[in-house]
């Protein structure tokens, strides 16, 4: 009887854990080789907690090579930060819902070619043998995409509303410095927010080329 018991115990153990585990549906490891200047998306790494609440789940930064000349801001699960923060923990009243959380990490890469590496260990809190790591590498070519120097964004400020004075446009979208998105318009006008600071402008033309730059406000 007593082996049965211990049996049970053991299997009612393995299926904790089990339920417990952090799974990656699209892998753990990111592998971005991009021409893009500006990255807001696209460095996405999302687990399930499953059973557990995202709450229960800290992190901390094992290790961090950023290409010098990169500007670096994070987000946990909304929670977003200028710079990269040493560790915290996923808030899940800023995502999605309780079993599923991200981490993304917003990239200016002031068109520098370069590579940087980001390591992130993620672990139950309750139970810190349930745990995982995330890696991002994430590698600026600068052969195309979002170029300041090739298309010069000509505006003015009056107020809080920029004026885009170039023609031909189409959209304009305006982020701020932790890759948030603040203001979109169709026009060739768009408010800034009250809160004064460092913002990404982004402006979509008619034949379908972009431009972005960097504003104080």
């Amino acid at each position: 009887m007593k082996r049965v018991i211990l049996f049970c115990v053991l299997c009612i153990g393995v299926l904790y854990t089990n339920a417990q585990s952090i799974f990656f549906p699209n892998g753990k490891v990111l592998n971005l080789v991009t021409s893009t200047d500006v990255l807001y998306l696209e460095t996405d790494i999302r687990f399930y907690t499953r059973n557990s609440s995202g709450n229960d789940y800290s992190w901390a930064v094992i290790h961090q090579e950023i290409e010098p000349g990169w500007e670096v801001s994070m987000c946990a699960n909304g929670d977003c930060k200028i710079g990269i923060p040493v560790n915290g923990v996923f808030d899940t009243s800023l995502g999605e819902n309780d079993s599923i959380v991200y981490m993304r990490f917003h990239v200016f890469s002031n068109q520098k070619n370069g590579n940087s590496k980001i390591g992130v260990k993620v672990f139950n809190t309750i139970n810190p043998t349930i745990t995982d790591t995330m890696w991002y590498n994430i590698t600026y070519t600068g052969t195309s995409g979002y170029n300041e120097s090739r298309i010069k964004i000509d505006y003015t400020i009056n107020g809080n509303i920029i004026q885009i004075n170039n023609s031909g446009v189409k959209s304009v979208t305006l982020y701020n410095a932790i890759g948030q998105l603040v203001a979109t318009s169709n026009t060739n006008a768009i408010a800034l927010p009250n809160l004064h600071g460092l913002y990404v402008l982004n402006i979509v033309f008619v034949n379908n080329t972009q431009a972005t730059q960097k504003i104080i406000w």
